[in-house]
């Protein structure tokens, strides 16, 4: 089996916009998700993404650093999954959760 990437891609206004109790059934949704992809041996890891970072680009002969404030179309979390084609992956991702509420989900083979 190969290991694909989920990269799932949110806008945090719309996420913070969300009522507490739909945010939570939105984490209980992706806890039982991940649940079901560790049963079937589909879940090879997973983690979410946030927090300060910085943004590095080539300008030039130099490297420029920068905050990393975009807060639409950022990484939010991903996965790695076990599938035997990236048709497979594609179906794996289609339970995403996240697509419920707006989200992108992209699916790449990984190494």
């Amino acid at each position: 089996m190969r290991s694909y990437v989920l990269i799932l891609i949110e806008d945090e206004d719309r996420f913070a916009a969300m009522s507490e109790a739909d945010r939570n059934a939105l984490l209980a949704r992706y806890r039982a998700w991940t649940a079901e992809l560790r049963a079937a041996g589909r879940l090879r890891s997973a983690d979410a993404v946030g927090g300060p970072g910085r943004v590095l680009r080539r300008e030039g002969d130099r490297v420029v650093e920068t905050e990393y404030a975009e807060r639409r179309g950022m990484a939010t979390c991903w996965f790695v999954v076990h599938a035997e084609s990236l048709e497979e992956a594609t179906a794996i991702a289609r339970g995403c959760p996240g697509l419920l509420q707006g989200e992108t989900v992209v699916v790449r083979e990984a190494g």
